[in-house]
């Protein structure tokens, strides 16, 4: 953000229970940032570090990164808050705090997905595929492809559900090289075996026809006990490749997350440095058929049924209690 001649931005803004981390970097080619402050009701203590090393910006100087450690009145993110800064030659300048957290940003998986979607629109006719896309916390796929046909394959039987089938088995329901177009939303960390599922798309899309998956990299358990898998961007590489007939067009990742222990470790002195991605895409090609296949059948070692429930994460309470 830019204001009278400073430049701010936030990098992180994070609320841990009943404490909050602010932290970016501020920029004026003439003056230095002398003190940034919080203002907010939910606030009752805070503390600030300026003049703190910064990569991201090396090129604008040394040293123009800031924090901000806050304890907060309730478990409330303080939305309506206001950052002030404060300069050495007497200039305050003051955002609202929303307004940093929603300024845009680069955002690879955004990036991404528009990728796929204008590769869609270039397409006169389209038959799309969406895999575990049955309507959940009221978000349908198909009123994004409203121009073209899509067809919604999930495990479980939903109102936007055209066909109920496990994505281990698409071959069982599909006819061969029958969808241009396959996308998967949170889906792949709940296959037992991606690697199969990646030769039944194969066996169902058109030869030159693109699939955008999507999973997670860091997250909380959740939909157990079909919870498998986290990927990063360089693992989409060992189930999209030639063996299983896939050229890798590109990878993102995105949404990143602090990674903390439940319980400090001397070795976890500086865990909050870590960082995963709440999001991992690939845009992949289909180029030929597979030269591996993978018999194995889920049913035969996977006997729960998937949860119905969308809880997130139970394990955390049963932890807390």
């Amino acid at each position: 953000m830019n204001v009278d001649g400073c430049s701010f931005m936030l990098d992180a803004a994070t609320k841990f229970w009943r404490g909050l981390h602010i932290a970016g970097w501020f920029h004026h080619p003439m003056e230095r940032l002398r003190s940034v402050r919080i203002e907010d009701k939910l606030i009752v203590f805070q503390s600030a570090d300026i003049s703190l090393p910064h990569g991201g910006v090396a090129e604008l100087g040394e040293n123009k990164g800031f924090a901000l450690h806050c304890i907060l009145e309730d478990n409330i993110f303080p939305w309506d808050a206001t950052l002030t800064f404060a300069t050495d030659r007497g200039r305050t300048l003051a955002c609202k705090l929303i307004g940093l957290i929603n300024e845009e940003r680069s955002n690879p998986t955004r990036a991404l997905t528009q990728r796929f979607l204008d590769l869609i629109a270039q397409s006169k006719s389209s038959s799309i595929l969406d895999v575990g896309g049955r309507q959940r916390s009221r978000i349908d796929r198909k009123t994004v492809f409203r121009d073209h046909e899509v067809i919604v394959v999930d495990i479980l039987s939903g109102p936007n559900v055209d066909v109920v089938a496990d994505a281990h088995s698409l071959s069982r329901h599909f006819a061969p090289e029958t969808f241009e177009f396959v996308t998967s939303v949170s889906v792949f960390e709940h296959l037992a075996m991606p690697w199969k599922v990646a030769i039944e798309l194969n066996a169902i899309m058109k030869t030159g026809g693109y699939a955008l998956i999507h999973s997670h990299q860091t997250l909380g358990i959740h939909d157990a006990p079909w919870d498998f898998w986290r990927f990063s961007d360089q693992a989409w590489r060992s189930l999209f490749n030639a063996s299983t007939g896939f050229e890798m067009v590109e990878v993102a990742m995105g949404h990143p997350e602090f990674i903390l222990p439940f319980f400090w470790r001397p070795d976890k002195e500086n865990a909050e440095r870590a960082a995963g991605f709440e999001f991992s895409m690939a845009l992949v090609r289909k180029i030929g058929s597979p030269t591996e296949s993978w018999s194995a059948d889920v049913s035969s070692f996977i006997t729960n049924p998937y949860p119905e429930s969308s809880d997130t994460n139970p394990l955390v309470d049963q932890l807390l209690i």
